[in-house]
């Protein structure tokens, strides 16, 4: 993905002595000036809404529903477990009730 987007100069490869990685050509990304107000036709409501949220608990210490996590949840992990941690991602109503299945809780 990085080579083709290297040929299409999004990013270019760099090393400096024994560091290398990519970098995000300069030339690839548009910065404009908005109103301030969301272009409700080419947003994403769930996004909007869980970035919002966030942004506003992280104001009150202590408010947030459960700690951050990063976990794999593709065909690299068992399906049960895929699930569960999706569960726990999207967890609405239909997905505690999911858990607590799962858990073997009545």
């Amino acid at each position: 993905m990085l080579a083709a987007a290297a040929k299409h100069q999004v990013v270019r490869q760099f090393s400096v002595g024994p560091l290398a990685g990519w970098r995000l050509a300069p030339n690839a990304v548009r910065l404009r000036l908005g109103d301030g107000k969301p272009d409700n036709d080419k947003g994403n409501a769930f996004f909007a809404g869980l970035y919002s949220d966030v942004a506003a608990r992280l104001g009150t210490p202590g408010d947030l529903p459960m700690a951050f996590e990063a976990r794999e949840h593709t065909a690299q992990v068992d399906a049960l477990l895929r699930e569960l941690r999706e569960c726990r991602f999207r967890f609405g109503a239909s997905d505690k009730a999911r858990i607590a299945e799962m858990a073997g809780e009545p």
